[in-house]
Formats: structure tokens, C-alpha cells, sequence
């Protein structure tokens, strides 16, 4: 952060904008598809704020966005703005522990689930190929082999592969040629998007979305 504020340069009336993943919302959801090796610091708005403060930034908005996934902070160079709340270091240490004695028993039920639908002869695919979806194929070892593909409406990433466990990664049109009972939906978000979408193609099937504990 120091090296960003030196960087800003006169006048310093121009506004610094950052984004970055809620910690919060990740410890609470038990949302381990959300922790992965780009993200080397996570924050609390408080903590964000608090930060900020400390290198000498007039934070004048600090919001959750995107469905409260996200921390915004709007701030300036200057020490007097809004005020600056201390974050509550207890909760959020009972809440990091919560996470930790709790998380690998979530896994271990997604690996149960996932082996289970592979043996009936059901088909799985993860709608979405970015972080969340590379997160949440790592940790499962040898059941990520239960996820048949991906699908992404991004263009570039059609007809590629996953990084470390090389699923192939298709756009919406694969799901009427290889027709899946399941899909994986890693961002709550788009749920009611991808329904409007498969259904329009005629499509009925199960959804889960990451967001809801098993």
C-alpha cells in the first residue's frame, strides 16, 4: 500500500478505487472455492479501512457490493475523512477458527456427493471456469473426476482446459449435446441467469450453488 500512495502524485483530490473479496462473507459461507494463492492479503471492511487510514488515505466510502461479495473503497490522499471503525479482532478470530475446524468436513461431504453421482451414472458440470471453479477442483483430489466439464460464456476460454486438472471448458451450447442432471454454479449470482439460460434451450436439470452448505 505505501508504494500506492507514493505513486499518487499532485493533485491529490483524485479518488483511489479498490476491490477486493470480503473475508467476512468467506468465513461465514465456509466458502473455501474463494481462497486461492493470487489473493496473498484478505480483509474485513473494517480492516480495509483501517489499513488505508494507516497510510495516510481520507477513506470516503468503504461498502460491500456485488451481493456483499465484495469490499469498495473509495479513498483520497489526506488523513481527515470518515471515520475509521476498529475492527472487532475477537469475532473475527472465532469466526477464522469456525472456518478452520469446519472446512474440511464440508470437502469431505462435496467429495461424498459428487462420488455419489458419478456412481449412479449422473452427470456434473461447473457452470464457470475462473477462480472459484480452479479453487474448488483442487481441493477435491481424486473426485474431481465426478465434473465432466465446464461451461463459460466467455468466448476465449472455450475449447481450453482448466489449470491443474485439465477439464475441458466449453460454452452454454455443450449442455444440449452432452445434456448434464446436475450443474455446479460457482457464483449465486448468475443462478436465476444460467436457469433463464438452459431453460430457453429446453433443458431441465438439477442446480447447486456453491453458496448454499450441503
Amino acid at each position: 500500500m505505501t508504494t500506492v500512495v507514493s505513486a499518487i502524485r499532485k493533485p491529490y483530490r483524485r479518488p483511489l478505487y479498490s476491490e477486493v473479496p470480503d473475508t467476512t462473507r468467506i468465513l461465514e459461507e465456509y466458502a473455501f472455492w474463494d481462497i486461492y494463492y493470487e489473493h496473498c492479503s484478505y480483509f474485513t471492511p473494517s480492516t480495509l479501512a483501517c489499513l488505508f487510514h494507516e497510510v495516510g488515505l481520507r477513506v470516503s466510502k468503504c461498502k460491500l457490493v456485488y451481493n456483499d461479495q465484495y469490499i469498495l473503497i473509495e479513498a483520497e490522499k489526506g488523513r481527515h475523512g470518515k471515520t475509521i471503525t476498529s475492527p472487532d479482532l475477537d469475532q473475527l478470530i472465532k469466526k477464522t477458527a469456525a472456518f478452520a475446524s469446519t472446512v474440511e468436513s464440508d470437502i469431505a461431504e462435496w467429495i461424498r456427493l459428487l462420488q455419489l453421482y458419478r456412481q449412479k451414472g449422473k452427470r456434473t458440470v461447473i457452470w464457470g471456469s475462473g477462480s472459484k471453479a480452479v479453487a474448488f477442483l483442487s481441493v477435491l483430489g481424486e473426485a474431481a473426476s465426478a465434473i465432466d466439464y465446464l461451461v463459460d460464456i466467455n468466448p476465449y476460454k472455450q475449447g481450453t482446459w482448466s489449470p491443474g486438472t485439465g477439464h475441458a471448458i466449453a460454452g452454454p451450447d455443450m449442455i444440449e449435446k452432452e445434456l448434464p442432471d446436475t450443474i455446479l454454479v460457482m457464483n449465486p449470482v448468475y443462478l436465476d441467469e444460467i436457469r433463464h439460460e438452459v431453460a430457453s434451450r429446453g433443458i431441465e436439470c438439477n442446480y447447486l450453488a456453491l453458496s448454499n452448505r450441503l
